[in-house]
C-alpha cells in the first residue's frame, strides 16, 4: 500500500521517533505495528523514501486479507503518542471495514479447530466477525467439556412457551464417544449470565425414533425463568462431564 504525500510525512516522523524510543530503551520490537479499531495487530513493514512511502510485507498482505480490502476503501490513522502501536480505523462507503467472521479464529490448534468446524448451526444464520470472536470464547471458556459436537440454536416459541427442548441426535451421537448414555438419566442445566453461573438439576430421555435428547419441561420451564431467555436469542450448548460423578451437565451460553 502505497501512502499519499500529504500524510507520509507524518507517518514517516511518527515511525521514526517510536523506532527511536524502542531502541534507546531496547525494546524487543522496534517496529510499530498497526493497531486495528477490534485490537488486531499486525506487524507491517514500513518503508519511507523520498519519494514514496508505503506498508507492505507479509503481515500487511494477512491485514488486507483478514479485512478484504479493495480499492476505494479508506484508512484512517490516529498518531497517539501515549500509544506505541499505529492505529488504523478501515472504512468503505462511511461504514466500518469488519475482519471477515473466519479471521476470528485465530490460529487455533487442530483440534480446536476441527471442534469449531464440526459445530451445528441453524440454517440461515450467519456470524459477523464479533459474533465468532463470541463463539470460540464461550466454546473453550469450559476447560472440562466434553469434546462432542457443539450445538448452536435459536431459542423458538416451542423452547420458550411449551418448554420443550430437544438436542440433535448428531450431537448426542457425539457425546456416545465420551460417556455411556442411557435411555434417560438425571442431568444438570447450566447457563453462564455475565459473572451469574446458574445451575439446576434435572433429567432427560432419549427419543426411540430419532435418539434426540428431550430435557424435562418443568426443570427446563425452571431453568427458562431463571436465565430469563427469550424467543430468538442465540445459545451456544455445549455438554460436560463431572470429574466427581460422571454425571452430565448440559451448558447454555447466550451468543446473541
Amino acid at each position: 500500500m502505497y501512502i499519499p504525500c500529504n500524510v507520509r510525512g507524518f507517518l514517516a516522523d511518527y515511525i521514526e521517533e517510536h523506532r527511536n524510543i524502542a531502541t534507546t530503551f531496547k525494546h524487543k520490537r522496534t517496529e510499530p505495528a498497526i493497531l486495528t479499531y477490534e485490537s488486531r495487530s499486525y506487524a507491517s513493514d514500513f518503508k519511507h523514501r523520498g519519494n514514496y512511502s508505503k506498508f507492505s510485507g507479509s503481515a500487511w498482505f494477512e491485514f488486507s486479507n483478514d479485512y478484504a480490502l479493495r480499492a476505494g476503501d479508506h484508512m484512517v490513522f490516529t498518531l497517539d503518542s501515549s500509544c506505541f502501536d499505529l492505529k488504523v480505523e478501515t472504512f468503505r462507503d462511511g461504514e466500518r471495514i469488519l475482519p471477515l467472521p473466519s479471521a476470528a479464529f485465530e490460529n487455533p490448534s487442530n483440534a480446536r479447530y476441527e471442534l469449531v468446524c464440526s459445530a451445528v448451526t441453524p440454517r440461515g444464520l450467519e456470524f459477523n466477525y464479533h459474533n465468532n470472536r463470541s463463539f470460540v470464547r464461550s466454546l473453550f471458556r469450559i476447560s472440562t467439556f466434553v469434546r462432542c459436537v457443539p450445538f448452536v440454536h435459536v431459542m423458538t416459541a416451542t423452547n420458550i412457551v411449551k418448554f420443550i427442548m430437544k438436542i440433535p441426535k448428531v450431537v448426542v451421537s457425539s457425546l456416545r464417544s465420551f460417556v455411556d448414555m442411557p435411555i434417560s438419566a438425571r442431568i444438570s442445566l447450566e447457563a453462564y449470565l455475565g459473572d451469574t453461573h446458574v445451575i439446576m438439576p434435572s433429567s432427560f430421555k432419549l427419543c426411540k425414533q430419532d435418539v434426540r435428547m428431550v430435557i424435562e419441561k418443568t426443570s427446563f420451564s425452571e431453568f427458562i425463568s431463571a436465565t430469563s431467555y427469550a424467543k430468538d436469542n442465540v445459545v451456544l450448548i455445549t455438554l460436560n462431564e463431572s470429574t466427581y460423578d460422571r454425571s452430565v451437565s448440559i451448558v447454555f451460553q447466550r451468543l446473541l
